[in-house]
């Protein structure tokens, strides 16, 4: 049983006020034991393997199904949910099954009856001491809305998301400003990438194979993903940064994806 709160509290009150102080100060100490090791809870490496796969799957399932219901208040065109959905399904390096978990998750998020409460209300209880999971999660989900205006449904639902998960607006707006400049930045920096320059950014030679570039693209995104921040306690802009860096690999990714047949390599 920790006891460094109680004693600590109490110790300082005995000195301060006398015994009475003292014995008043015990309840804010055991909040005190209470708090830390909640904390230690959240920080700490998860070592039982099924926790670890509980977590995870909370995770995947509101970032799933909040990237459909974002997808679906933003009047996104098939082919631009398609590619949403792909785009996330490389990130998490799921198997077979999972990714078709995934998929039905996603299918399931632009319902509209999808039950949003219920989603994010799992995600803020599972990981209700880590807030810096909660803003990488948006930083994921924020890149994915076309329409960021203020009075525009997804940007509307976006926030809504950042309410229900203790985001305040001011941090939310700064995501979103990051993530604006980025993009505005991503655009001003040319067309279509050349064939040669999708493959220096993904690090593979130009006449890689479909099996190379599939393995490279899914390396990067794993590294660069927003998500891969969150115990840094990342800022906005490091995370619109991220989302930036992301947004290259796929659109490399695409580029190099249009030349494959089921027999030619790149």
């Amino acid at each position: 049983m920790s006891w460094w709160g109680k004693a600590f509290a109490g110790g300082v009150a005995g000195l301060i006020g006398g015994p009475m102080a003292a014995l008043a100060a015990l309840g804010i100490g055991h909040q005190m034991d209470r708090d830390l090791r909640g904390l230690k809870r959240a920080y700490a490496p998860v070592r039982d393997v099924r926790l670890r796969e509980r977590l995870l799957c909370q995770r995947r399932t509101a970032l799933f199904s909040l990237a459909g219901a974002l997808v679906r208040a933003a009047a996104s065109p098939p082919a631009r949910r398609a590619a949403v959905l792909e785009g996330l399904l490389a990130a998490e390096g799921l198997d077979a099954s999972g990714r078709e978990r995934a998929r039905v998750l996603f299918r399931d998020g632009q319902r509209a009856d999808f039950p949003l409460t219920a989603v994010v209300s799992q995600f803020r209880r599972a990981f209700q001491r880590r807030p810096d999971l909660a803003l990488a999660l948006l930083g994921t989900l924020s890149p994915l809305v076309e329409d960021l205006d203020a009075g525009a449904p997804a940007r509307q639902l976006l926030q809504d998301i950042a309410t229900r998960l203790g985001v305040r607006s001011r941090r939310l707006e700064r995501l979103v400003a990051a993530w604006q400049a980025e993009r505005q930045r991503l655009r001003a920096g040319g067309g279509d990438l050349s064939r040669r320059a999708a493959a220096e950014l993904l690090g593979v030679p130009v006449g890689a194979s479909r099996a190379e570039v599939t393995r490279a693209y899914r390396r990067l995104l794993s590294r660069h993903h927003p998500d891969k921040l969150a115990h840094l306690n990342p800022s906005p802009e490091e995370l619109a940064a991220a989302a930036r860096r992301t947004d290259q690999i796929r659109k490399a990714y695409r580029r190099l994806s249009r030349d494959w047949t089921d027999r030619t390599p790149i």
